[in-house]
């Protein structure tokens, strides 16, 4: 009977751990792209490129523009089921926006405001999930003392 109590802890905490870990992995991730969306509305240039070819196997739609006297390059993914996928054609023109201080970071048809209120959404979520890994992991804890004093678990 304690073997299966002591096994529930550690499920409780290998569970809490992992969740810790993908809530730090998803704080990191959303905090570069916001600071990506900030520098493209806060210095991105915008200019006109376009599409150079496109790949069926993973949708994505590659394309050129011009910065100063530099050619770059970037692509874009739209959906399976995204309707735009089957009717753009190499040399067709794209809007893209890159960034005045890195001219070859940029980004094709940046829809600024949608990807901040994205990034804020993500970033309190996975807030959330890592207070809510903490808290997990408090329970798992204390049950865990318990356990191991065989004293009956109480869970607050």
């Amino acid at each position: 009977m304690v073997a299966k109590r002591h096994t529930k802890v550690i499920a409780i905490l290998v569970v809490c751990v992992f969740l810790f870990v993908q809530a730090l992995n998803g704080i990191v991730q959303t905090l570069l792209s916001l600071r990506f969306t900030l520098e493209m509305m806060r210095g991105g240039v915008q200019t006109l490129g376009s599409v150079t070819a496109k790949r069926e196997s993973d949708h994505r739609v590659f394309y050129e523009y011009s910065a100063g006297a530099h050619e770059f390059g970037g692509y874009y993914r739209l959906g399976p089921d995204d309707s735009d996928f089957t009717f753009v054609e190499a040399g067709d023109k794209v809007n893209v926006v890159y960034s005045a201080r890195r001219p070859y970071v940029s980004t094709a048809g940046l829809k600024s405001e949608f990807s901040l209120r994205k990034d804020q959404f993500l970033l309190i979520f996975w807030g959330f999930t890592l207070l809510g890994s903490l808290w997990l992991a408090r329970i798992g804890i204390r049950v865990g003392r318990t356990v191991l004093q065989n004293q009956p678990v109480r869970i607050e």
